[in-house]
């Protein structure tokens, strides 16, 4: 009777374990791989679905758009390095327990040609013209990525500050292919904003402030059109002096109504270093080996004046020379290993 009550048990178990089972089946989803070692092991490492649909409240509806996800983010990454006009294909119906197939289609990876840079403030002098031409110039024929065209904007930020226009942003960068020479015309849209001025620069966190007022003001002028170069020279300056662990220059975002911001210069100040007074504390033992020696002398000397002309007056003179030299050694040993750890 125990043995059928435990087969009926045993039984029961199992199918529980059986039903669960197929309640929380996943479907198979692999990653075909690509030639290219590189482009391979970066698409490797972005490939986290099979880790999230085991998950237990995955359902199907939800594994579906985890899964078309995954195939999405695949194809930004291929075009974020270079491959412009690569695909992710998928083979499988996600909606399903049957597996499911990502296949990477790179194409042809493609290099930067034409550089387009609209916006621009119509009253910009010739040389800041020619400014913009050196931004983006070097970065014609390199491959068309996208930390590369993060860099081109990052610079045409950069000059649209130092020529004053402090607020302005890159709001559009558009991508032309040209599959035939596999090139890519780079179209940047900038809005400059107004021109701003320098106003009041406030200085913070230094004991060196009157040193720094004067150089900050020689540099910033209230009242000039702002700089990122000339910002960048206070910066390099305060750094130079060798006073500060930290210098951070940067531009109020309140504008007053006059259109000029204040310029925050932050810094950390440097605690002197310890060279100094390791130099200067090693002085004073030294003092004191000195003054040890000559005291040995003089002990020495007196110890022979008063046995001298008896018998055993050199051997007690020699005697004592050697106790006190051996004493003075031991204390110099100590000191300097105290010194040097």
């Amino acid at each position: 009777m125990f043995a059928i009550r435990m087969a009926i048990l045993s039984f029961a178990i199992l199918s529980f374990v059986s039903q669960a089972g197929k309640a929380h089946a996943t479907t198979e989803v692999s990653l075909e791989r690509v030639k290219d070692p590189e482009l391979r092991q970066a698409l490797t490492q972005a490939f986290v679905l099979p880790m999230v649909l085991e998950l237990p409240d995955v359902t199907p509806g939800k594994r579906t758009s985890l899964i078309e996800a995954q195939a999405q983010k695949l194809e930004r990454l291929l075009r974020f390095r270079g491959y412009l006009r690569s695909a992710v294909t998928m083979f499988g119906d996600p909606g399903t327990d049957a597996p499911v197939l990502l296949r990477p289609e790179p194409g042809q990876l493609y290099r930067v040609g034409w550089i387009k840079v609209t916006g621009l403030p119509g009253a910009l002098p010739e040389e800041a013209l020619l400014a913009f031409d050196a931004v983006v110039a070097p970065f014609a024929g390199r491959v068309a990525t996208g930390e590369v065209l993060k860099q081109i904007e990052a610079g045409l930020i950069w000059q649209l500050r130092d020529a004053s226009y402090a607020d302005g942003q890159v709001v559009r960068v558009d991508v032309t292919t040209e599959p035939v020479t596999r090139t890519a015309g780079v179209t940047f849209t900038l809005v400059p904003g107004k021109p701003v001025q320098v106003g009041e620069v406030q200085i913070e966190g230094t004991r060196h402030s009157d040193l720094v007022k004067p150089i900050a003001l020689s540099t910033l002028r209230e009242g000039a059109p702002y700089s990122e170069t000339k910002v960048d020279e206070l910066r390099q300056v305060l750094e130079k002096t060798g006073l500060f662990n930290k210098v951070d220059v940067s531009l109020s975002n309140d504008l007053t109504s006059a259109r000029r911001a204040e310029v925050e210069v932050a810094l950390v100040d440097r605690l002197p270093e310890p060279h100094f007074f390791q130099r200067n504390a090693s002085i004073g033992p030294a003092l004191a080996i000195i003054a040890m020696v000559l005291i040995v002398l003089r002990e020495c000397t007196g110890a022979g004046a008063r046995w001298f002309g008896k018998p055993v007056g050199s051997v007690l003179s020699g005697a004592l020379l050697i106790f006190y030299s051996i004493n003075i050694l031991v204390i110099a040993i100590v000191i300097f290993s105290i010194i040097s750890m």
